[in-house]
């Protein structure tokens, strides 16, 4: 499987309902400030009494188009539409807006005609596509027209979560302390049944002590806990439970769960990589605004943007760009 498929994949996986407000590696998504700069926006470039079409790259669970319409709930005259490349997340907008049309298509090949849109907006989507997506977006807005980007940026706030949430995920990963737990597990009731000897399950246990003790290393840094690093906790508090108490439960039941959190570890992993892949350099920033001017735009807005929870580093690129 590349590993276009496989960030694919996990993005699909991550838009799926679960009941849940939040979700695991939704970082950023949820800052009041990053509220607070697109109703701002939207306050300037929709204008009450005029229609406006307004297109959202990558649009994930839909927030941008959410705090569209909350800008112009005084009115009728803005028309929504998305575009994802996860058919997940079109049916969370489906449900949230249920009036945006929405359509299921890479970026690099946008299923619209030129200067269809009077606002193109992207918030953490149209960077993971690369430069050659940022052509293939700007071809879609009108004369007069406008672009409201956010984007991840290098060593930032978001940039610098993402990267220890990887790396916490690769320790823990690579500890293989799931697949020697399950081994552990099954010998232990192997060994109860008269199907194994006891000296297989000790060696099986051996693995999972050298696992464990990898695993504690890694949780007794003393810093800051990370996203993921919360969720090992936690997953090593489940799994001490049960090898606690393991006959409360059944093989065929834990190999389920197991296999559910590799899984989701596997994912989470996939989508923090995806995410540092995807943040922007100063060189490739710089690249960006150039194609913002070799496409005749004339740029109203950017700066860095800083997040309420973290004002020590910037979180973001913010542009604000008119097509003249």
């Amino acid at each position: 499987m590349s590993t276009m498929t496989k960030s694919l994949n996990a993005w699909n996986n991550f838009w799926q309902p679960t009941g849940k407000e939040t979700k695991l590696s939704d970082i950023g998504s949820q800052d009041d400030s990053l509220e607070s700069f697109w109703l701002q926006a939207f306050k300037v470039a929709i204008v009450p009494s005029k229609k406006t079409k307004l297109l959202d790259l990558a649009s994930g669970y839909g927030q941008v188009i959410q705090l569209a319409n909350l800008a112009n709930r005084a009115s009728d005259c803005l028309e929504t539409h998305s575009i994802d490349i996860s058919p997940s997340a079109l049916q969370q907008i489906n449900i949230q807006s249920p009036n945006t049309y929405t359509v299921c298509a890479n970026l690099n090949a946008i299923p619209y005609k030129d200067a269809s849109f009077d606002i193109v907006t992207s918030q953490f989507g149209v960077e993971y596509a690369g430069l050659s997506a940022i052509s293939s977006a700007l071809r879609l807005v009108n004369e007069t027209g406008k672009i409201i980007w956010v984007c991840h940026k290098k060593n930032g706030s978001i940039y610098q979560e993402c990267l220890d949430n990887f790396n916490q995920l690769n320790l823990f990963i690579n500890s293989n302390f799931v697949p020697h737990f399950l081994d552990a597990f099954r010998l232990a009731y192997s060994v109860a049944e008269g199907r194994e000897k006891e000296v297989v399950f000790q060696a099986a246990d051996e693995k999972f002590s050298i696992s464990i003790n990898k695993l504690k290393s890694q949780l007794s840094v003393d810093s800051k806990k990370s996203q993921a690093l919360l969720l090992i906790q936690k997953l090593y508090s489940d799994v001490a439970h049960i090898y606690q108490n393991m006959h409360d439960f059944k093989y065929s039941e834990i190999l389920i769960w197991s296999d559910k959190i590799h899984k989701d570890m596997s994912d989470y992993r996939e989508r923090m990589s995806s995410m540092v892949d995807s943040a922007l350099d100063e060189t490739k920033y710089k690249k960006l605004l150039e194609l913002l001017h070799d496409n005749d735009f004339t740029i109203n807005k950017k700066r860095e943007l800083y997040f309420t929870r973290s004002q020590e580093l910037p979180a973001a690129w913010a542009i604000i760009a008119t097509k003249m």
